[in-house]
């Protein structure tokens, strides 16, 4: 009677724990999952940003006219602020930081402020070279936190 309780009270713990195990490794994969989603998106909206800057520039369309420029500057600015998953890792990291400093050397022509260091002004090439560095920094974000194999 005793063994035959045993044999029942394992087997069920044997079914909880499977059932508890699987539901970590599950979430753990939907997690992964969500982070690859925001890391895609931050990047593809960072590329979309500098297009349209790229497209803007160097003609400085009147600001009323340059709806697609704010559009897209808006969108990468709440594409940084918005991510629930990599958030983490994207404030530790100085992303952000170089975001802001890439988005007033955007904004140069519309508030210039006297005694703006030379390399803080807009040119396509500064622009190119913020955004690499940019792009460069979430790759790496990207790599730590995901791709490396992590035993847990």
């Amino acid at each position: 009677m005793c063994a035959t309780v045993v044999g029942i009270v394992s087997a069920l713990a044997g079914v909880v724990l499977g059932a508890g195990l699987s539901a970590f490794f599950h979430h753990r994969e939907w997690v992964g999952e969500q982070k690859k989603l925001e890391y895609r998106e931050l990047l593809d909206q960072l590329y979309d940003t500098v297009s349209a800057v790229t497209e803007a520039r160097p003609g400085l369309p009147p600001p009323e006219d340059s709806k697609r420029l704010n559009t897209a500057i808006q969108k990468l600015a709440l594409t940084f602020e918005d991510r629930i998953f990599i958030a983490h890792e994207i404030g530790d990291s100085g992303a952000q930081k170089l975001w802001l400093n890439m988005k007033k050397m955007i904004y140069d022509y519309l508030i210039p402020e006297v005694g703006t260091a030379p390399d803080s002004r807009y040119s396509p090439t500064r622009l190119h070279e913020r955004e690499d560095a940019l792009r460069k920094l979430i790759l790496e974000l990207a790599d730590k936190d995901m791709v490396r194999f992590r035993l847990l």
